[in-house]
């Protein structure tokens, strides 16, 4: 499991909020928000899944839905580097 998943466990715990992590989470925190708009979605991710998700801010905004976006920087794509890790790969571009 990695850092950003262990967070949003931890914080979804706390009954608070609907935490969710890692790559394309704008997309989920999305529908999360439209499932339940009486609840703070956080959608926590990386800097490269944010890159690779920041085009749905737009379908955000077009559907006035208040989301929490926490920007973890990683330096990396870190579920492709993890995963490589785990797989006993040396991790080759994804930093």
């Amino acid at each position: 499991m990695n850092t950003l998943s262990k967070i949003a466990r931890f914080l979804g715990t706390i009954g608070l909020m609907t935490v969710i992590a890692g790559a394309g989470v704008i997309g989920l925190g999305l529908g999360v928000k439209l499932a339940r708009p009486d609840r703070t979605v956080v959608s926590l991710m990386g800097d490269g899944g944010f890159g690779m998700t920041v085009s749905e801010l737009g379908t955000a905004v077009e559907h006035s839905l208040p989301l929490v976006i926490l920007v973890w920087n990683n330096d990396r794509l870190g579920a492709i580097h993890d995963n490589m890790v785990t797989h006993a790969i040396q991790p080759n571009a994804a930093d």
